[in-house]
């Protein structure tokens, strides 16, 4: 499991966890993704939260690229979201 810690000024505001969902650990691999968000006067958006799953995955691409296409499944949802498709 890899989890994933958003702070603004040592406070905690994001938060993502993917978990390796492949038999054995291939090469390539299927990560399911749950993550939230949390509202504040900092932030103009409320709370926000959800899953996903990132599929095919090159495990040797290594940890930043797994949180590159986990930030950028964040982002889809909460754009799906803004634009009433969710």
């Amino acid at each position: 499991m890899l989890t994933v810690e958003v702070k603004l000024n040592g406070r905690l505001i994001g938060f993502a966890k993917l978990v390796n969902q492949s038999a054995d650990l291939p090469e390539i691999s299927d990560y399911s993704l749950e993550w939230s968000e949390a509202g504040g006067d900092f932030l103009l958006e409320g709370k926000a939260a959800g899953r996903t799953m990132i599929t095919g995955h090159h495990r040797k691409s290594g940890a930043w690229a797994l949180v590159a296409r986990a930030a950028a499944a964040i982002l889809g949802q909460k754009v799906d979201a803004m634009e009433g498709k969710r």
